[in-house]
């Protein structure tokens, strides 16, 4: 069973970002996988894409999970770098 990457992230934002072509077959076997995970679906005649709701709630968990992990911009000490 694949598990769900990066990548997968990557292409949810761009869906969610609004493009809706992708040419690389990578992003296209990223798709499928999306679909059969029912995180997309198709929409409309043309065959769209969009995220469904369970799609659009661990984006946005991800998301948010993603911006609680950064570092916060002025927590650190002049000269001395985050960790990270």
């Amino acid at each position: 069973m694949k598990l769900l990457g990066p990548a997968h992230i990557h292409v949810m934002e761009k869906i969610r970002g609004g493009q809706a072509v992708f040419h690389k077959d990578v992003e296209r076997k990223l798709l499928k996988d999306l679909l059969k995970w029912e995180l997309l679906k198709k929409v409309g005649s043309d065959g769209t894409l969009a995220l469904t709701r369970l799609g659009d709630g661990l984006l946005t968990c991800y998301s948010e999970a993603s911006k609680a992990m950064r570092p916060k911009l002025h927590s650190h000490v002049e000269g001395v770098m985050p960790e990270g």
